[in-house]
């Protein structure tokens, strides 16, 4: 369909196709958003951070039906793709509607950009935790 500039898979799969792309990118920022908090975690209390396999796939398994939830809301409001019969294309509403265009904005917003911001200011945390700690250490064995 990408060479042709035509989609062939009908109507039903425009929508599961555009449910689909989002899902995974969304479950993936919120898992490395999970990963930098739970080291923020283990380094502040080293000693009490005991992990074990279930529970780490149960956050997982919650983190991926949680991140289906922005692309089933989107799709209930209309704001993901529709099948257009006559051009047989998949468009996103979001490029034909302005409205759409900054409600989606928002929702990428909420859903993608917070969650990143929250992901680089762990990682600014922890660099800061690392040098203050190397100080210390640095103070402590030369004196």
């Amino acid at each position: 369909t990408l060479i042709s500039r035509r989609w062939v898979l009908g109507r039903e799969l425009c929508f599961v196709n555009a449910f689909f792309t989002s899902t995974p990118s969304i479950a993936e920022i919120w898992i490395l958003m999970t990963i930098s908090i739970h080291r923020i975690w283990a380094v502040r209390n080293p000693f009490s951070s005991d992990v074990r396999s279930l529970y780490t796939y149960l956050i997982i398994g919650v983190l991926w039906l949680l991140a289906a939830l922005p692309p089933i809301v989107w799709l209930i409001l209309g704001m993901f793709s529709f099948y257009d019969p006559y051009s047989l294309s998949c468009v996103s509403s979001v490029y034909t509607d302005p409205e759409m265009a900054g409600v989606a904005m928002t929702g990428s917003i909420l859903v993608v950009g917070l969650p990143l911001l929250i992901v680089v200011l762990c990682n600014i945390y922890l660099l800061y935790i690392s040098i203050t700690h190397n100080r210390r250490m640095g103070k402590s064995l030369s004196g």
